[in-house]
């Protein structure tokens, strides 16, 4: 089977510029790590030099070298000079790696120092230009390949790919809870992202025709002198026959806060809610997370 045609340069700027406008919503850890190979590649072609760098290098007259002043005489700044002129010997940084391999062949001081022609110098000042235009479309070309494979990675991330068949992500402080009612409401209200066919509204949502992961995380406080029995769940309301996910009893103490993670899987089209049941005191809201990722499948 022929290998498809890697895509060009138009083609991978369109596509960074389509991931940046519809990006996906990775966790920050996602992202860093999926930079570690596609940064490994553009140091790799960075440091990466052919035989014709080389013989520039070995070749070059010095009087062919072009010497530009950043700074008059007096006015430069203490300790630059020495940093820049450190770092522009320094290969991959101030120095093409080619050309400074070529200049530590021997006998290339005494065929740098010969005396030229103005025609050669012509010469080599052209040949200086047209390499510092190459020069810049290799750090256009590295970076492009760069983050397009940065985003094609984080696409192909299962975290992306869940996201193409729906997610949701909310949070909030919650919602504090009696002892004297039922089963009451939770609080989420604040939106991070919808993708997809699925609804939230501060405690409850619709889900629509397929199936459904949805996670509640949620933290609540005891600001009482008494312990609390608290707990959430994800109320599924199938017609005729809801059906229920609990996150089990836990015990808030005294002056205390406790987390739970509650996850259900759903069958859409269907609605569902968030909710919690406490004795013993009220149970404040610290803070409530509320994700759901579809699966098309």
């Amino acid at each position: 089977m022929p290998t498809p045609p890697a895509p060009g340069f138009f083609k991978k700027v369109n596509y960074v510029v389509d991931f940046v406008l519809d990006p996906c919503h990775a966790p920050i850890l996602v992202y860093a790590e999926l930079a570690i190979v596609p940064f490994g590649d553009l140091v790799l072609a960075w440091l990466t030099f052919g035989w014709d760098d080389v013989a520039r290098g070995f070749f070059r007259p010095t009087k062919a070298m072009r010497r530009t002043r950043s700074f008059r005489r007096g006015k430069r700044p203490p300790g630059r000079g020495r940093v820049v002129g450190f770092l522009r010997k320094v290969p991959g940084i101030g120095d093409d790696v080619g050309n400074w391999v070529g200049k530590k062949i021997p006998g290339h001081s005494e065929l740098a120092g010969r005396s030229i022609s103005q025609g050669e110098k012509f010469l080599w000042i052209t040949d200086g230009l047209v390499q510092r235009l190459l020069l810049w479309w290799l750090i256009i070309d590295i970076l492009s390949d760069f983050f397009y494979e940065w985003a094609t990675l984080i696409d192909a991330s299962e975290f992306c790919l869940a996201q193409t068949d729906g997610t949701m992500y909310y949070d909030g402080p919650g919602i504090a809870l009696s002892p004297h009612t039922d089963w009451g409401a939770t609080g989420a209200p604040i939106e991070h992202w919808t993708e997809g066919p699925i609804t939230w509204n501060v405690t409850s949502g619709f889900a629509f025709a397929r199936r459904w992961t949805v996670i509640s995380a949620y933290t609540a406080e005891n600001r009482g002198p008494n312990p609390i029995t608290w707990e959430q769940r994800i109320k599924v309301n199938y017609i005729g026959n809801p059906k229920f996910y609990y996150s089990g009893e836990v015990i808030i103490p005294p002056g205390g806060e406790v987390s739970t993670i509650v996850t259900g899987v759903i069958q859409g089209p269907v609605g569902f809610i968030v909710e919690q049941d406490c004795s013993g005191g009220i149970a404040f809201g610290v803070q409530q997370d509320v994700w759901a990722f579809g699966d098309a499948r």
